[in-house]
């Protein structure tokens, strides 16, 4: 089976009040993903070749993300709709390791996954 993943590249903004709401930085989908492909394999393939709307710096403005994901401390979080229960948080952590089907597995997902791309530091933001 192959899906449609929407990707949501996420940044926390930290003030002297402490962290802020995220917000959204850059937004792009994968189309018909396998779901034996990992995360990580996916987000790798796809995150450079999506480029910000109006954007001149794409590759600055992700660059730490892609760092993070090459290291292995990229934060990807599932959205509510792939939630098991209305008791679990809206967002849930998942391994970038892992393939989309095993990430999905006895989950619910109305229509696509959505995935919260964070950096490691913002991790705990959702």
């Amino acid at each position: 089976m192959a899906w449609h993943v929407e990707w949501r590249v996420m940044r926390v903004k930290k003030g002297g009040e402490g962290s802020h709401p995220p917000t959204l930085l850059h937004a792009f989908d994968s189309r018909a993903v396998p779901e034996g492909d990992t995360l990580a394999a996916v987000l790798g393939r796809d995150l450079l070749r999506s480029e910000p709307a109006g954007a001149d710096d794409a590759a600055t403005r992700l660059a730490a993300y892609v760092a993070e994901l090459e290291a292995g401390t990229l934060a990807l979080r599932l959205a509510a709709a792939g939630r098991t229960s209305l008791t679990q948080p809206a967002f849930f952590m998942l391994d970038p390791a892992t393939t989309l089907g095993a990430a999905l597995k006895g989950r619910i997902v109305d229509e696509f996954p959505t995935i919260a791309v964070l950096l490691s530091a913002d991790a705990g933001a959702l």
